[in-house]
Formats: C-alpha cells, sequence, structure tokens
C-alpha cells in the first residue's frame, strides 16, 4: 500500500470521520469566545441557575456541590453535613455574575440553602491568567468572613492549571477545568433535554478542542473515546505520519490538518496510550520547540509550542532594551497579523478600555515605553506567534537572523 492509499484508508474512516466533526467546533470557534473568562463564567452560571435554559432544574448545582466536596471533604465537613447521595434538595437559589462588592467585583457568586442552612459559593474563573490584583482572593475571604459571618461560605478557585498560587491559599478550594467537565458538565450533557439553549452543553464541550493551541485542554470522555479508536485502528499510519519526511505525503497530510492532530496528539499523550514510541515520536513533533531567539547579547532561548506568550514577551524586552522600540506607536505598528485586532502589548490606559478581554494581557514592570509600564499579550496562538515576528522582522531587519520560527 503506498502512501497515498494509506492516508486515504485513515481519511476516509468512520474513526477520522466522527473525530474530525467534533473538533470543528464552528460557531464557538468562529465568534473567538473560548479564550474569554467571562464567557465561560456566563455559561457556569446560566447553567448552575434554577430555571436554567437546558431544563435540567437543580441538578447541575447539586453536581457542582457534590464536586466541592470530592475536591475538599475535610475543609466542607462542618459546612456541608448532608449525605449528598440521598435524595437531598436545594433552594432559594440565586447565582450572580460580576457582583461587586466593597473590595472588588466577583466572578461568580452563588447563593443557596440546603434546609434551614445558608450557602455562599464565591467563585473566582481564572481561564490563562493569575489573580488579577494583588491579595484578591484573600480581599474577597475577608470580607464575606466579615460581612457574612453567619452563613456557610465556601471558596473556590476555577482555573486551567490548579498550580497557579493564590494569596488566600488552602482556603480556596482548588478546581481545575478537567474536573469540571468530568463531574458537572459532562453529566450534564447526558441529562440535558428539551434544551431551549443557543448552544448545548454538549456543543460547549466541545469547544475545548479551541484550547489545545495553548497548552491546557480539558478532554472529555467522548474526544477519548474517539482519539483512542482511531489509534487502536490506525496506530501504524499515526506513526508513518509522526515520521514523515517534511515533502512527503504524510507530512502534507499532517500539515493540512494540524488542529485535528494537535488534539489528537494531545489525548494520546496524556492518557490515550501508553506506547512510549508513539508518546516520543509525539513530544518531538508536536509539542517540541516551535520557535529560537538569539538576542543581541548571543544569548539563546528555545521555546515549546506552549511558551509562544514568554517569547512575545522576550523579543519586546530586547527591542525595547536595544532601543528599536521607543514609542507607544512604535509598538502599535506590531501586530501579530494584518486581520487580527490583537496587539502585542499595550498601555494601562488601553489595558483598562479592553474590558473582558483584560485577561489576555499580563502586567510586566520590566517592559517600559515612555515611562509608561506595559502589558503584553497573553495567550498567544502559534499562527499570532508567526504574524509577530513576521511584523519584527519587516520593521527591524536586523532581527531576521535572530528569530527562527519551527
Amino acid at each position: 500500500m503506498d502512501k497515498f492509499e494509506t492516508i486515504l484508508k485513515l481519511r476516509n474512516s468512520q474513526e477520522w470521520i466522527e473525530f474530525d466533526r467534533y473538533c470543528n467546533t464552528g460557531f464557538l470557534e468562529q465568534i473567538d469566545f473560548f479564550r474569554y473568562e467571562d464567557m465561560h463564567t456566563n455559561f457556569l452560571a446560566s447553567l448552575l441557575k434554577e430555571d436554567n435554559v437546558f431544563g435540567l432544574g437543580t441538578k447541575p448545582l447539586k453536581l457542582f456541590i457534590e464536586l466541592l466536596k470530592v475536591k475538599d471533604k475535610n475543609h466542607l465537613e462542618s459546612k456541608l453535613q448532608q449525605d449528598l447521595l440521598s435524595n437531598y434538595s436545594v433552594s432559594n437559589i440565586e447565582v450572580l455574575t460580576q457582583e461587586s462588592i466593597d473590595v472588588g467585583r466577583l466572578d461568580l457568586l452563588i447563593k443557596f440553602n440546603i434546609g434551614n442552612n445558608k450557602y455562599n459559593i464565591i467563585l473566582e474563573n481564572k481561564l490563562f491568567s493569575e489573580e488579577s490584583s494583588e491579595d484578591q482572593t484573600k480581599r474577597y475571604k475577608e470580607y464575606f468572613d466579615n460581612h457574612f459571618a453567619n452563613d456557610n461560605n465556601i471558596y473556590v478557585f476555577l482555573s486551567l492549571d490548579n498550580n497557579l498560587e493564590i494569596s488566600a491559599g488552602n482556603d480556596y478550594i482548588r478546581v481545575d477545568y478537567q474536573e469540571l467537565v468530568s463531574y458537572v458538565l459532562e453529566p450534564c450533557s447526558y441529562l440535558e433535554n428539551n434544551s431551549l439553549a443557543s448552544i448545548s452543553v454538549e456543543e460547549y464541550l466541545k469547544g475545548f478542542t479551541y484550547l489545545c493551541e495553548f497548552g491546557y485542554m480539558p478532554i472529555t470522555s467522548t474526544l477519548r473515546k474517539l482519539s483512542v479508536a482511531i489509534y487502536n485502528n490506525y496506530c501504524d499510519i499515526l506513526m508513518n505520519i509522526l515520521n514523515g519526511d517534511r515533502e512527503d505525503e504524510y507530512s502534507e497530510f499532517y500539515n493540512n490538518n494540524i488542529k485535528q492532530f494537535k488534539i489528537l496528539f494531545t489525548v494520546l499523550e496524556n492518557e490515550g496510550t501508553t506506547n512510549k514510541n508513539l508518546k516520543d515520536r509525539i513530544s518531538k513533533k508536536v509539542f517540541g520547540k516551535v520557535g529560537r531567539f538569539r538576542n543581541k547579547d548571543n544569548d539563546i532561548y528555545k521555546y515549546g509550542c506552549r511558551e509562544q506568550t514568554k517569547m512575545v514577551r522576550d523579543i519586546l524586552k530586547d527591542l525595547i532594551d536595544n532601543g528599536y522600540l521607543k514609542t507607544i506607536d512604535d509598538l502599535d505598528e506590531l501586530k501579530f497579523s494584518d486581520n487580527s485586532p490583537w496587539k502585542p502589548a499595550i498601555t494601562e490606559e488601553q489595558y483598562k478600555a479592553v474590558g473582558n478581554k483584560q485577561s489576555n494581557y499580563t502586567k510586566d514592570d520590566d517592559l517600559i515605553l515612555e515611562s509608561k509600564t506595559l502589558y503584553y499579550s497573553h495567550p498567544v496562538f502559534n499562527e499570532e506567534l508567526k504574524g509577530f515576528v513576521a511584523c519584527v522582522i519587516e520593521k527591524y531587519p536586523n532581527y531576521k537572523e535572530l528569530i527562527d520560527i519551527y
């Protein structure tokens, strides 16, 4: 069987077609909402309401409460004394987003009763960024402990990465999106019936494949099943694709379906297979270096595919330190691409004006132009990185030999 016939065998298989359909996140990807924390907070809020449009009543909130107890049983033992496996009831549910309090603005506040006991869940949601201001979670806890001392206050920090440090430390229950998917969202997707929602829970779950570019992709059971099916039936073809030369048919097929392969190999690398040879090839081809930057001092930095943001930051720092970037206008000329509204860095005034996109920028005291501290873009797609590098080389040709994108 020649290479072309082998590729057709995979491409036209039921396993690949079903996998490819799942990876095409459609509407959510087109509107580019998935990178915004507010979108996820609002979707979760709509799900946890008792009169949710998914027709699930109090079930989503119960699932969430049960997840919190699993995550931090000792912390909640005195607060949630009910047997959560019994037919307990939740009442007086109130779900509020962007609730203003004296010390800030809460991402999500969930009020409810179990029996005669009153509860508040204070949830901070961070998709990519860390706490947006100093001692944010600590301040929220102190406020509720002082003003709602008679309530059972439960503090939750939701993020893609559970390794982020927060000022409140262990006073917040740490939940990552993988746990939210596995224990709350997927069960809801099985149960939703006669939904009036424009985006179903199932469609929302498919959208998480969008995050593959950023290195943190919660894996649904459906995606895992589809990926393992391809591995079980076409492992030899996958190895041929991973071992393909740059100019052969295998690499052409890979490059034309690079998003699908990144998703597939992310699943297989993390939990889909114990085949060490395959994992080693995946690590080298898919999750190896994507760029190299050698600054004016000849220091060489190599970046993995999850380090696009750091590469942008390092290039900006070098441009400023060596006097290439001198004004805000100079900075504004460096775009990720002609058709992208994203800028590699913005001023504090611009940061205040971007609204719910603030979570995509990180303040850096080492990046200063015209005495203004800059916020650099975070996160960054690989394609955006390529566009940014192209702009840098076009404006500053001396950098052509300093930057490589793989």
